[in-house]
């Protein structure tokens, strides 16, 4: 950043004094805007890879043509990014204030002096020093009856969320409740005009977060609910005793009209008795883990949605509902059916048909997998982008990437690519790769290169049995003479370095250029000991599930 040529001076801010995080720097920044006299101020997150020249012109120009004092985003993004705003902030200000907003924390808005000069003097909980900024920005900008416009700037892929969900909604949370606060009874639906028809917010584009970080957020829910104090779950969320504790012992997951009407009771009580930030903090942390259990009956019912359409008519049907049940002044108890099917079960459900005595088994059209090969791959060199070489060679052949589909890449252009070859005249063997190509007849040179690349395990005629460093068994250490370049060369290959992030990169670049989530797979042919020919072995995946099945 500080080294790119601009027209314009930049500046770096770091804020060392506590607390540290995403709001103290947008709070010093917003100081130093009041310093150098700007008139308009833009933020944008600094992890999104599909931002364009044309996002802060975007945010931007409603400011300059006084068409707006806050400008926030509309985004197309993964189905199982935004829970936060789908589940909690988009409801919420919609029932309190009239107004959908439709990406109320998505960190990149634009705001003018006048709102500047409002927002510093707003009271500030230690949550907005951190993930609560975004919320304490766009909540005050609807109950301070600022001018506000939401412009499309299209798709948003960054780096998933979902690692940090916990900290960030309980932040959120603590925020939004104590901003709300101070804007009791306040409507301002009448002034913010009549709402457009919102662009498509949800993209073709998923990303699922992964299996083992679902397992340990649902065990973090449960764990979280049962250490909650009853008396609290009762005042904040309005659940009785046995409502309660029927719930901690059933493991159930949240449906979205058991959700709506724990929201419906948090409005009732906030509006209703003073919040202070204590009290802010303390609904917060205890509706964290209901929250958590909405999101992952959410993660369950997307399965069932195919249309993307669909999945937005669901998040604002849950607002919709939210805001009936507030105008209307009827919130009933948020009853939990503790008796409904449980979330995650261990049953398997299949498209098969019962075999039976005497009849056929016939396979779901779902369940059958195409081969078709890219062709006209080129020869890779060093420094090459293979997701573009594939994208180009495939497109060319009239091939095209779906979602869920997966791409096999032979670690040998990996290789190439990445510079993996090395040179045989280059190698000096040491005295040990002297005595195991003694014994097993093998060249020297690339025994040295088996013994950098591996443990080895084994040495007999022919054979050298090694560990290779991304562990698993082979013969040769993964070096490899074939195909590398021309005999009078004498060039070997090794193994990528690290095959996963290979893999990730190349199905990131497809994804950029399609927006298709595709499965890599870098696959290598290995040789193993008693056996003939050789055997593929995964040695990096990316986007789509793995599993290592040990011996038992």
């Amino acid at each position: 950043f500080l080294f790119t040529r601009t027209k314009t001076e930049k500046m770096l801010l770091s804020v060392d004094k506590q607390p540290r995080g995403k709001g103290a720097n947008i709070f010093a920044l917003l100081k130093l805007s009041k310093k150098l006299g700007a008139k308009y101020v833009a933020t944008i997150d600094a992890d999104i890879t599909t931002i364009t020249e044309e996002w802060p012109k975007l945010l931007l120009n409603p400011l300059i043509k006084k068409e707006a004092d806050f400008v926030a985003p509309i985004y197309t993004r993964n189905r199982y990014e935004g829970n936060t705003t789908n589940h909690f902030c988009l409801p919420l200000l919609y029932a309190w204030f009239g107004r959908k907003l439709n990406q109320p924390i998505g960190g990149d808005f634009a705001f003018n002096d006048g709102f500047v000069d409002y927002i510093l003097k707003q009271q500030k909980n230690r949550s907005s020093f951190l993930y609560g900024i975004d919320i304490f920005l766009s909540a005050h900008a609807l109950g301070g009856n600022f001018q506000i416009q939401e412009t499309y700037l299209g798709r948003k892929i960054h780096k998933p969320s979902f690692n940090k969900i916990i900290p960030m909604f309980q932040q959120v949370a603590a925020t939004i409740f104590l901003v709300l606060s101070k804007y009791k009874n306040r409507s301002i639906a009448s002034r913010v005009g009549i709402e457009k028809k919102s662009k498509q917010r949800i993209d073709s584009f998923i990303r699922e977060p992964e299996p083992a970080k679902v397992a340990i957020f649902k065990k973090y829910a449960f764990q979280n609910l049962q250490n909650l104090a009853v008396k609290n779950i009762k005042k904040y969320l309005g659940l009785g005793p046995e409502e309660i504790k029927e719930m901690q012992k059933s493991k159930s997951l949240i449906s979205e009209n058991e959700w709506v009407r724990i929201l419906a009771n948090v409005f009732k009580y906030i509006t209703t008795h003073k919040t202070s930030d204590a009290i802010a903090t303390d609904i917060a942390m205890t509706i964290s883990p209901f929250f958590f259990l909405r999101v992952l009956k959410y993660f369950e019912e997307l399965n069932r949605i195919k249309n993307k359409d669909d999945i937005d008519m669901s998040i604002f049907r849950q607002a919709e509902e939210l805001r009936y049940l507030i105008s209307s002044n009827s919130i009933p108890s948020a009853t939990i059916d503790s008796q409904k099917e449980k979330g995650y079960t261990n049953q398997q459900h299949s498209s098969f048909q019962t075999k039976q005595k005497g009849g056929k088994r016939p396979m779901n059209a779902k369940y059958s997998v195409t081969l078709t090969a890219v062709p006209a791959i080129p020869l890779i060199q060093e420094g090459d982008d293979l997701g573009a070489i594939i994208l180009k060679s495939a497109s060319n052949a009239g091939i095209t990437f779906e979602d869920g589909d997966v791409l096999v890449v032979t670690s040998k252009i990996v290789s190439k690519a990445e510079g993996r070859l090395v040179s045989l005249a280059s190698v000096r063997p040491s005295k040990k790769a002297l005595e195991i190509a003694r014994i097993s007849g093998k060249d020297p040179r690339i025994v040295e290169l088996m013994m950098s690349e591996s443990q080895i395990l084994n040495v007999e005629p022919d054979l050298v049995e090694t560990l290779h460093r991304l562990g698993f068994i082979c013969t040769s250490g993964g070096v490899d003479r074939a195909n590398t370049a021309s005999p009078e060369e004498e060039k070997v290959s090794l193994l990528p370095v690290n095959p996963d992030r290979s893999a990730q990169e190349i199905s990131d670049s497809i994804a950029r250029a399609t927006g298709k989530c595709v499965g890599i797979v870098i696959n290598d042919s290995l040789g193993i000991k008693y056996r003939a020919g050789s055997v593929g072995l995964a040695i990096g995946v990316a986007a789509m599930p793995a599993l290592l099945k040990g011996a038992s």
